[in-house]
């Protein structure tokens, strides 16, 4: 029985001569694992394409371990990724494999996804990007409360708090540490400069915290310190 569903390539890897295991991301039934037969020629009825960040609709026959994909579809669209940008790519596509459990739908996390593609660019990157990695903690059960500290206490303007990892917001008495109106401001997806490098703080050390190798990142790491 064939299955259609939306879904985006996360990976892929070679497989035998002409085939690919390729990881799709779909709305419908999460992260799946496909072959991708004739992957690297064109065969009768199935010219296949493999590119990342192209929504596609699939369809695939499931199986326990690894599904065929059949037949894909790709949705055209006016504006794709920025070249410049595809790192950045690579980064979320590696946290959401690492963070979300294959074959479980997570169709929020799919449409974050798919608004983060569409809207991305270099002027609204962090923004964007930490928008997106919010709604990612938020489905998986990691999500970040910016109402309430962690002794259930509404965070006020006019307060102070440290952010703790896996826990949240603890009111403290120290002018250095984050104000309660930043807080707030960043709940409800107001960002300045200063709001955005918090922001980005926080969703480094939880995430860093749940991935402590996160490849993408490192390797990016390596190629700017050529």
């Amino acid at each position: 029985m064939h299955i259609l569903d939306d879904g985006y390539v996360l990976n892929k890897r070679p497989f035998k001569n002409t085939s690919a295991i390729v990881h799709y991301f779909t709305r419908e039934h999460g992260i799946i694992c496909l072959v991708a037969k004739g992957a690297k020629k064109v065969t009768k009825g199935l010219c296949v394409n493999l590119e990342q960040f192209i929504l596609q609709k699939i369809y695939f026959i499931p199986k326990a371990s690894l599904g065929i994909l059949v037949r894909q579809e790709l949705f055209i669209k006016e504006k794709y990724i920025d070249s410049s940008l595809l790192f950045v790519g690579l980064y979320v596509n590696e946290i959401i494999l690492k963070l979300l459990a294959e074959g479980d739908s997570h169709p929020q996390a799919f449409d974050a996804y798919s608004k983060f593609l569409d809207n991305v660019s270099v002027e609204t990157l962090e923004k964007d990007l930490r928008i997106f990695e919010f709604k990612l903690l938020e489905d998986i059960g990691y999500g970040i409360n910016f109402k309430n500290c962690t002794n259930g206490h509404e965070i006020s303007e006019n307060e102070t708090f440290k952010f703790i990892p896996g826990e949240g917001f603890v009111k403290t008495n120290q002018t250095a540490d984050i104000d309660g109106k930043t807080i707030l401001n960043i709940g409800n997806n107001l960002f300045t400069d200063e709001s955005l490098k918090i922001a980005k703080i926080i969703t480094r050390c939880t995430i860093q915290g749940l991935i402590p190798d996160i490849k993408s990142k490192n390797m990016f790491k390596r190629l700017n310190n050529k």
